[in-house]
């Protein structure tokens, strides 16, 4: 990850007295808000997942299958009479 490297590389630069602490502090605040990033997206991914799985017609049970693949017969036979 970019940010854990730049997080390592301002500290190490800090140690050898080539930057001040505060890049280190903005660097590791970039650091934690990427990981934030990161954890916030794989905590939706599941939830979108399911929306999405339903919005394409999965998800139903079978009750609710056989009753949908009665219905075009049902339309079929009322519009014959």
């Amino acid at each position: 990850m970019v940010a854990k490297y730049s997080a390592d590389l301002a500290l190490q630069q800090y140690r050898q007295g080539v930057v001040g602490y505060l890049d280190v502090v903005q660097a590791q605040t970039a650091q934690l808000e990427a990981q934030c990033s990161v954890l916030d997206i794989q905590t939706r991914q599941p939830s979108a997942n399911v929306q999405l799985l339903h919005a394409l017609g999965g998800g139903r049970s079978s009750d609710e299958l056989a009753h949908m693949a009665s219905a075009p017969a049902l339309v079929a036979t009322a519009t014959q009479r």
